[in-house]
């Protein structure tokens, strides 16, 4: 939660992949030593069945995100995917085999376009209602850290010794990553890229790797951290930015290494709720996150940071 981790990455927002023709292909950073099918597979479970592929046509080019349906009708997405002036050619959400198109779009009233400050979040309207696919359900707890993610989007694809692979977005895939830490307003989940031949290649808690560790790219923003609790599937974060600290030699890759952020649901179920409701499924508030425990953990968590500096730029 420490705000000068803030300091030490540069963020990429992973939304607005620049598409350059229509082609198929993977999405999402994955371990090198994993087929890539075993990623599609995951991302093809019934659980994650509610996300979607979103294109934005801006001015002079179409653009990727990802979304996911909340309701019959509403898509949760990332903030710096659908606002501006400048969407002149709609928005379209493509899920369960058919594409809907985009009516209002609702981003929070914070947005500044800062994705570190943890209000890159947003809604968007469907013109007609979705059926067919399960509608995700909003996690409204505060036990996110330490629990295995499943992300899920849209964007691009390659390996986690490479980073990933420009042109390469379009086919759905997920992966897992344990959910390690907050920002400082605890509005962000933060996630690693551990890597399996190297133990020191780690930003923050155990730095070995899940079996299908993963890092989302440009063009899974938007797109769902979903985390399982008590045997149900729950939407817990929204993808919203990847980054890396200086002493890397892959910036801005989402390689090994590496670091992904999502803005929590949890901080937002409120407010998704009033413009939505009653569309909107939430489990019950639990008590208050518990400071002194996750300041414990906090200790002794950042040895790389010796020289602080901050980029931020559209990825893609």
């Amino acid at each position: 939660m420490y705000s000068r981790f803030s300091m030490a990455v540069g963020l990429s927002l992973v939304g607005c992949s620049t598409l350059l023709g229509y082609e198929t292909a993977t999405a999402g950073v994955i371990r090198h030593d994993r087929t890539d099918d075993l990623y599609k597979n995951l991302a093809a479970e019934e659980s994650y069945s509610g996300v979607g592929d979103m294109l934005i046509t801006r001015t002079g080019a179409t653009y990727r995100c990802s979304g996911t349906l909340i309701g019959s009708s509403w898509v949760l997405t990332a903030a710096h995917c659908i606002d501006g002036e400048d969407i002149t050619g709609g928005v379209t959400f493509d899920v369960g085999g058919q594409i809907y198109n985009g009516g209002q779009r609702i981003v929070h009233e914070n947005w500044d376009d800062d994705a570190w400050s943890g209000w890159d979040i947003a809604l968007l309207e469907l013109t007609s209602e979705v059926s067919g696919v399960t509608i995700a359900e909003l996690y409204a707890g505060t036990s996110e850290l330490g629990m295995v993610g499943t992300n899920v989007g849209f964007g691009s694809t390659g390996v986690g010794n490479e980073g990933y692979m420009s042109g390469t977005s379009g086919t759905k895939r997920a992966g897992q990553n344990v959910v390690d830490e907050t920002n400082s307003n605890q509005q962000i989940l933060l996630q690693d890229f551990d890597n399996p031949d190297d133990s020191t290649d780690n930003w923050f808690g155990d730095p070995n790797p899940l079996n299908l560790e993963y890092l989302i790219a440009p063009g899974d923003s938007g797109g769902g951290l979903f985390i399982e609790e008590a045997g149900n599937t729950y939407l817990a974060g929204v993808h919203s930015f990847f980054g890396w600290d200086n002493l890397t030699d892959r910036p801005g890759t989402a390689g090994y290494g590496h670091i992904a952020g999502s803005t929590r649901v949890s901080s937002f179920t409120s407010w998704i709720s009033n413009i939505m409701s009653p569309n909107v499924t939430a489990v019950p508030e639990p008590g208050p996150l518990s400071l002194m425990l996750i300041g414990g953990v906090l200790l002794g968590l950042w040895p790389r940071n010796k020289n602080p500096q901050r980029r931020k730029h559209i990825a893609g």
